[in-house]
């Protein structure tokens, strides 16, 4: 830039100098882009480009730091614009470039812009001025040592926190806790009816901009005529220009209402026609009690209008009187004329319903307040701070309200709520107009009743009035347990989801198909149940009950028996479960066999899908197997009904059938029954009878021409001589084995050819030899090998002491050795008998 662009700037070098910073933003830019990725390594080579590229990068820096420092010298002296630079280093921009310098630009520009609409009147700053936020959580620390300095970290001591040694109030309560599935909030007398109880609304009387996605729970709110047709009170849209601060809770007096006739006396100050705006907060017990009970309500009123102090109540709601008559304060809460001022009151609407049936018409919620006016933060104790300069002790708002008589600490806790609500009322309301107005300027006018910036100037405000009317609507209503699912906020599936249980949430549309731990989700199921319904009979929470901890702990160790149930319980085992130790161990064994029958069923449901699977690609493969089709126009088998089953080929035939004439179909049929005929053997064959008998002495048995001779047992044989020898039908030739046949005398039938002489002649002393008898012929298988006892000296010796000989089979092969058929020293210590 040149010398000239360092002079002060003026609205009419402005533009000049704004063009010249972009020219350059740009070359810079566009000189960076052209930078080659491994500057190092040239920073690394050329030492005068390491100095020249180093000196940049730290003119860059110093820039940076110089512009980040102005983010934080907001509302600080001229004087300290020397120390505003901040050191920024290489790697914060690298790292985090986005929180180091966009988010610091960010709120520059905003600045800016807020600077600029103050400037051209666009923006009006709020009537009441925000309280700074900077030593708010010192000023905290140091009025907590100051007020309790034993407890400066800020801890509710356990006798606060929870009262074991108090008896449940809810035993004296007039009308007992329902904690069935059916429970209802109840209505006596409708007080301020535009319509009367039980009226059926119609389709005109249904508010279209009231109605969402539970608009059946809304439509029967006995109410909803009431809030939908209401109209709010002028004052509504009237802030004060200035509002008045209350005094301290030291300087202010408080009410306590713990009787009947003080609770009489509280409803006819709030009927009086001087109270037209309310402050109302509760205090509220859920941890020994199944659906939880109020034990303390704080009521806040101007007193006397605007101009006088307010007034602060507390209603002590464990009395049984008091909670008889507290249904009586619909006729003020449904008062369309009396504005009721909670703070986040989801919670407070439904409470006030189910404990005492009491409905409110006319809420002004300051949390949608302060969301609309886009507040750092949203909860009370956050506009306590911002416009009351007051910081509360939040510890006490996990405390036991059903201890009496309230400490003091407690006591002022509850009425801080209340004191200066009303206040923040005010305060906001004059935030929510300016910053409507300061909207409608911008945007276009809107044509309506009324002049166009007063409209405008009110859509604010309107819309908290909206928002908090369907608060206000909002219907108790008994979420039933379901078992099946696990749903809804009490389910057994919610929870295994919030403490990230995956193998116990019912993941899928058939729970049992996540393979995984279905013992330890049957007993967890079965104990969370039980759990449930013991809460129920006891009047106790789950919590006190079972914590969680210790139901998935019960999921997954699964004890089977007394000892082993007490015993997982380290640092003392709950009262509900000492008690009921047999019967939890019972659900406990219960849930065990759930879970291996479902094993087994869904063992067999998968077996089923993968045969089912294998069958459909088994016919998968024979569809794409065939490529034609022929179908028979009869049946040979059913006469002339035609067939509807067809296929191309034959896995058996091969194309035998592949034929499309009608002719050739008939032939080929034909040829179909030929094959099947030829192929097939219908009847057993008859065995062939053996005529002849040949004696071959080459191998000393006999046989014929079909192969060996059958074995005959002796006592069966026939006795046959002569040279013609023949078996019976019924049984085969004799096998003779170890002998040789011996060569029989030809015998000279008359009228044969007579031998030679030399073969005539006798020898002197030779005898005629005798006719082979086969029948009497020893045969080696009717040899029967005698068994032997072991002897102790491993010899085999008969009844006359001689050895007998072992009966060769097939040859006289010698015995194995010794070595080789019994073990070398066995049975030493003859410890057993061989």
């Amino acid at each position: 830039m040149t010398s000239s662009s360092k002079s002060p700037l003026a609205p009419e070098t402005f533009a000049n100098f704004h063009n010249a910073l972009q020219s350059i933003a740009l070359k810079a830019t566009k000189a960076s882009a052209g930078l080659p990725p491994d500057i190092g390594f040239y920073k690394s080579v050329d030492g005068a480009l390491k100095d020249e590229v180093e000196g940049l990068e730290r003119r860059i820096l110093r820039l940076v730091g110089r512009v980040v420092g102005f983010v934080d010298v907001k509302g600080k002296g001229r004087d300290q614009d020397r120390d505003r630079d901040r050191t920024v280093g290489a790697e914060d921009l690298v790292d985090d470039f986005h929180a180091a310098v966009v988010d610091s630009m960010d709120v520059l520009l905003e600045r800016a812009d807020i600077c600029l609409d103050e400037f051209s009147g666009k923006l009006k700053r709020p009537v009441v001025q925000l309280k700074a936020l900077q030593n708010q959580k010192q000023k905290q620390k140091e009025k907590q040592k100051e007020e309790r300095p034993g407890d400066a970290r800020g801890f509710l001591p356990p006798s606060l926190q929870h009262a074991a040694h108090l008896a449940k109030p809810q035993e004296l309560f007039p009308r007992k806790p329902d904690n069935s599935d059916g429970a209802r909030p109840q209505l006596a007398h409708k007080y301020n009816a535009s319509v009367p109880l039980g009226y059926v609304l119609q389709k005109e009387d249904l508010a279209l901009k009231y109605l969402g996605e539970g608009d059946e729970e809304i439509s029967g709110h006995p109410y909803f005529y009431e809030t939908t047709h209401l109209s709010y009170p002028k004052h509504v849209y009237e802030p004060p220009a200035e509002p008045q601060a209350p005094p301290p809770l030291s300087a202010d007096p408080v009410a306590y209402v713990d009787s009947a006739e003080a609770f009489g006396a509280l409803l006819d100050h709030l009927a009086g026609a001087d109270v037209q705006e309310i402050a109302v907060d509760l205090e509220h017990h859920s941890y020994r009690t199944y659906r939880g009970f109020l034990c303390l309500m704080q009521i806040t009123t101007r007193g006397g209008g605007p101009s006088r102090p307010p007034r602060d109540f507390v209603v002590d709601l464990l009395v049984p009187d008091v909670r008889a008559r507290m249904q009586e304060l619909n006729a003020v809460f449904t008062d369309p004329n009396k504005i009721k001022v909670f703070h986040g009151a989801e919670s407070d609407i439904v409470w006030l319903q189910q404990d005492f049936g009491v409905y409110v018409v006319g809420l002004f919620d300051t949390f949608h307040a302060s969301k609309l006016l886009e507040l750092p933060r949203h909860s009370l104790s956050t506009l306590l701070s911002l416009y009351a300069d007051f910081t509360p002790d939040k510890k006490y708002q996990q405390a036991d309200w059903r201890i009496r008589p309230l400490p003091k600490e407690m006591l002022d806790y509850a009425r801080s709520d209340t004191h200066w609500l009303l206040f923040i009322y005010d305060c906001v309301r004059g935030g929510l107009v300016d910053k409507g107005l300061a909207r409608s300027r911008g945007g276009s006018p809107v044509e309506g009743v009324g002049g166009v910036e007063e409209v405008d100037r009110l859509v604010l405000l309107r819309e908290v009035l909206f928002r908090s009317s369907l608060t206000s609507l909002r219907v108790w209503g008994v979420e039933g347990y379901d078992y099946a699912r696990g749903g809804g906020s009490g389910g057994w599936d919610t929870l295994a989801k919030k403490w990230n249980k995956p193998g116990l949430m019912c993941a899928n549309e058939d729970w049992r198909a996540v393979p995984v731990q279905r013992v330890q989700r049957a007993v967890y199921r079965g104990v969370h149940a039980w759990r449930d319904r013991v809460a129920r009979e006891e009047d106790e929470s789950t919590r006190y009950v079972l914590p969680n901890h210790w139901l998935f702990m019960l999921a997954e160790s699964q004890p089977g028996d007394v000892a082993g149930l007490l015993g997982m319980f380290r640092g003392g085992v709950p009262g509900v479960v000492k008690k009921r130790a047999r019967e939890l161990l019972e659900v406990v064994r219960a849930g065990v066999r759930e879970g291996l029958e479902e094993e087994k069923v869904v063992e067999v449901e998968e077996k089923v899908v993968e045969v089912e699977e294998k069958v459909v690609e088994e016919e998968k493969v024979v569809e794409e197997k065939a490529p034609m089709s022929i179908v028979a126009p009869t049946s040979r088998l059913f006469g002339g009904a035609k067939s509807d089953i067809s296929v191309r080929t034959s896995s058996f035939f091969g194309e035998v059938l592949g034929h499309e004439s009608a002719g050739s179909r008939d032939g080929a049929f034909r040829d179909l029954v030929a094959k099947i005929h030829g192929d097939l053997v219908i009847a057993p064959s008859v065995p062939k009878v053996v005529v002849e008998v040949k004696n071959d002495p080459a191998v000393g048995m006999q046989v014929d021409d079909e192969g060996p001779m059958a074995f005959v047992p002796a006592a069966e044989r026939e006795r046959r001589s002569g040279d013609d020898v023949r078996m019976m039908d019924d049984m085969g030739p004799i096998v003779v084995v170890g002998k040789k046949s011996v060569k029989r005398k030809r015998v000279v039938e008359a009228g044969s050819v007579t031998p030679p002489e030399d073969k005539k002649k006798k020898v002197e002393g030779e005898e005629e030899e005798e006719t082979f008898d086969f029948a009497a012929a020893p045969n080696v298988l009717d040899a029967v090998v005698a068994k032997s006892s072991k002897a102790r000296k491993g010899k085999k010796e008969s009844k006359g002491g001689e050895k007998k000989k072992p009966t060769n089979f097939f040859g006289d092969f010698p015995a194995p050795p010794k070595a080789k058929s019994e073990v070398r020293s066995g049975n030493i210590s003859k410890s057993f008998k061989s």
